[in-house]
């Protein structure tokens, strides 16, 4: 039998056949990318001669095979909680809508999210760091833990962690518009964004967020939670640069950049907490205009030089908000605001916009 290149088939089927066909969404199309990713991890599992090329799909390893099935329970000290569907499924972990079946919460739903990478013992150490670093902190902005276990089968002990169940997100909001935000409702969540990086990065050992994106922003309503802290750094003393959290390869969201995060890539500089303002002008400007001015790059060039388009928002302020979002984009991570600072000039925009009533779309902020 020749070696088919079956990964590769069925990445081109979901992305070329079935995702115009069926309309699928993003949240859909990582769903059944990971149900195939298993079908294909079963397979060469059960016919090890059989030669598969996966390098379209996710590594598999038979260690790090985990999946819920329908109502498949999950235990913590004090509770019980049913599986009652996936969610989606990262490069770390896996996440599932869950009910509390008895606890503290009986009867409410939440999102289980599970670590899978466990032969990985540095990546299995920064999710026990964010476990513990999200119980420690409280703030409406900012995703909460409610509760935190192990799941052991007879292989292997997962551990995991519930937090509010929020199924959608920014870049949700983004599609779903065809474009960007109103500019009300754009504002608004710049603003709870923001709050939520002035809390953290005023904490006695301030956190250094380095993954804010439309995907890590998770929205109900119009109330904004960050999330995912997994590659977050902690600020042990603003006296020195010593830090805590995950050191190795080049972590950021190639979409993302900031000239910090590629500067520690190449030299170990610790990022400041302007690092993650810089990222939030990229949210705030996509959430405005519907498109990330950053220019794109392969994640090969991941280090290469951050180059930003022309800024233009047409709406009325829109120039205030440009000359924020500049200055928040600055190469140099001293000359840009504070999340603070950030906050004090949205905020005038925002008052200045709810009352004229401007809503240059059209659309219901």
């Amino acid at each position: 039998m020749q070696e088919p290149v079956l990964g590769r088939r069925i990445n081109l089927l979901l992305e070329n056949i079935l995702s115009p066909f069926f309309g699928l969404s993003n949240g859909e199309k990582q769903k059944l990318k990971f149900l195939l990713t298993v079908l294909i991890g079963g397979i060469k599992l059960t016919y090890p001669s059989l030669k598969l090329d996966t390098s379209a799909l996710p590594d598999l390893q038979r260690d790090e095979f985990f999946f819920l099935k329908p109502l498949q329970l999950v235990t913590s000290e004090d509770s019980r909680y049913r599986c009652l569907s996936f969610v989606g499924k990262g490069g770390n972990g896996a996440t599932f809508k869950v009910v509390c079946e008895k606890g503290k919460y009986e009867g409410i739903e939440f999102a289980l999210k599970v670590f899978y990478r466990v032969s990985d013992l540095e990546r299995r150490r920064r999710f026990l760091r964010e476990a513990g670093m999200l119980a420690s902190l409280s703030h409406p902005s900012i995703i909460r833990l409610f509760d935190r276990g192990v799941y052991k089968t007879r292989r292997n002990s997962y551990p995991f962690m519930i937090v509010e169940f929020i199924p959608s997100s920014i870049r949700d909001l983004l599609s779903m518009s065809g474009g960007a935000l109103a500019p009300l409702r754009a504002i608004r969540c710049g603003l709870q964004i923001l709050n939520a990086l002035n809390y953290i990065h005023t904490l006695a050992s301030p956190i250094v967020h380095r993954d804010i994106k439309p995907e890590n922003i998770l929205v109900a309503n119009d109330f904004v939670k960050l999330a995912d802290f997994g590659l977050f750094r902690e600020i042990l003393s603003e006296s020195t640069d010593r830090v805590v959290g995950p050191t190795t390869g080049p972590a950021m969201p190639v979409r993302y950049r900031t000239p910090d995060l590629i500067q520690a890539a190449i030299d170990g500089t610790p990022p400041t907490t302007a690092s993650d303002i810089y990222q939030v002008g990229l949210v705030l400007y996509e959430m405005c205009t519907g498109w990330n001015p950053q220019k794109q790059v392969l994640p090969k060039d991941i280090l290469s030089p951050i180059e930003i388009s022309p800024l233009r928002i047409s709406w009325t302020k829109g120039d205030e908000i440009v000359q924020l979002i500049s200055e928040m984009l600055s190469p140099e991570p001293s000359m840009r605001p504070t999340a603070s600072e950030c906050i004090s000039r949205l905020m005038e925009i925002y008052l200045f916009l709810q009352k004229s009533h401007v809503d240059l779309f059209n659309t219901t902020a």
